[in-house]
Parts: C-alpha cells; sequence; structure tokens
C-alpha cells in the first residue's frame, strides 16, 4: 500500500479498546474554547475573501462563517494549517483531501440541502459529471451524478464546523503528522494515525 495512496490502514489492535475514549477526547477538544477569546461557528465572519478569490490564494486569518445551500465554499481546516480541500486522482477516480501547502484554499465546494443533510459538489474535477463527494473505504470519492452521494451534517464549534455522515457515527478525518492528507471517515478517533477535521467555510465569491 503506498503511502501516498488515499486507502486506509488498519488501526494496531492494542488501540482498539481506547478508541471511544479517544473520540470523546477529540470532541471536547474541538467543541471547547481556548482560555483567550475565541470566536464560535455560529458568528458571522468579519473577514470577507475578495470577490473572485482564485483557487490556491492565501486566507489566512478568516473566521468560520454559516453556509449557504448552493454558494461555492472553500473549505480550510483549520485543525490543519488552514489547507483547504481539493482532490486529486488516484486508481482511475479523483478523492478529495488537504492541499499540500499550510493557508491555501484549494477548490470550492457547492452545499446542496437534501433531507437530513447536504450533499457536498466539487466545483472541479479530472472526469466529467464526477462532483459529488462519496465516503467509500477508501476514501472520499467524487462520485458521478445519480450515484452514490453522502449527506453530510455540520457540527459547528470555535474553531469552525465537523463534518459528519448522516447514516452510521462516522466523521470526517484526515491523517495525523505529515504526508498526504486523504480524507476518509471514521467511526472513532485515532490516535497517532488520524485526526477528527475541524473546517472553516470561506464563501469562494
Amino acid at each position: 500500500m503506498s503511502a501516498s495512496s488515499p486507502l486506509p490502514r488498519r488501526p494496531r489492535s492494542a488501540r482498539k479498546a481506547s478508541l471511544a475514549a479517544a473520540t470523546g477526547l477529540a470532541l471536547a477538544a474541538l467543541l471547547t474554547p481556548p482560555a483567550t477569546a475565541q470566536p464560535t461557528a455560529a458568528q458571522p465572519a468579519t473577514t470577507q475573501p475578495a470577490a473572485g478569490h482564485a483557487a490556491g490564494a492565501r486566507a489566512v486569518g478568516v473566521q468560520a462563517e454559516p453556509l449557504t445551500p448552493g454558494k461555492p465554499y472553500y473549505l480550510l481546516a483549520s485543525s490543519k494549517e488552514n489547507r483547504g480541500v481539493t482532490f486529486e486522482p488516484y486508481a482511475d477516480r479523483d478523492y478529495a483531501l488537504l492541499t499540500n501547502t499550510a493557508n491555501t484554499n484549494g477548490t470550492a465546494v457547492v452545499f446542496e440541502k437534501q433531507d437530513d443533510g447536504y450533499v457536498i459538489r466539487s466545483t472541479r474535477s479530472n472526469w466529467s459529471g464526477h462532483h459529488v463527494w462519496c465516503a467509500t473505504g477508501s476514501g472520499i470519492r467524487l462520485d458521478k451524478e445519480g450515484g452514490c452521494a453522502t449527506h453530510w451534517q455540520l457540527f459547528p464549534t470555535y474553531a469552525g464546523y465537523l463534518l459528519k455522515a448522516a447514516t452510521g457515527d462516522a466523521y470526517l478525518s484526515n491523517p495525523a503528522g505529515r504526508g498526504k492528507q486523504w480524507l476518509r471517515t471514521v467511526s472513532s478517533a485515532l490516535p497517532g494515525s488520524r485526526e477528527l477535521t475541524a473546517f472553516k467555510p470561506i464563501a469562494a465569491e
């Protein structure tokens, strides 16, 4: 298995007993603001990106803002150096990951309200018609219209939003440490392996 692939690594058996507790601690850390004053995710942004903000442009010091369905947003991982969400090809499909550089926007996505959550659609892809986020065991695949479409729920924190699959108990996560930051869902935190991803949605236009 390549270190640069979106395919998940199996957690060590010794870690399994502490997964639920670790997830609780990770959620508590994101939901509890630090001692210094911090904005909450429910507050509107005080810093707005300029109109026509290009993908990959610098975006530093911005706050989380409410989402408007149908409007494009950059998703910056406030828990991972403000790296934006983007995509790269792997095994003839596009998969979502964080940018390789800190404080970059990545690729804009659109949230579409559906039933118990949102469908997330990338504004660009390498395969025509394949834009919809689909949570699989291999990662977050960009699927075709009318195919797999995971419904996502958003949980505001002082740092931004956690994204959780509406079905089941799985949160969007990124690898701990360095290397390619392929995104995938986990039902429990994996200490030293994967961490829950908190996002700041920044209006793309």
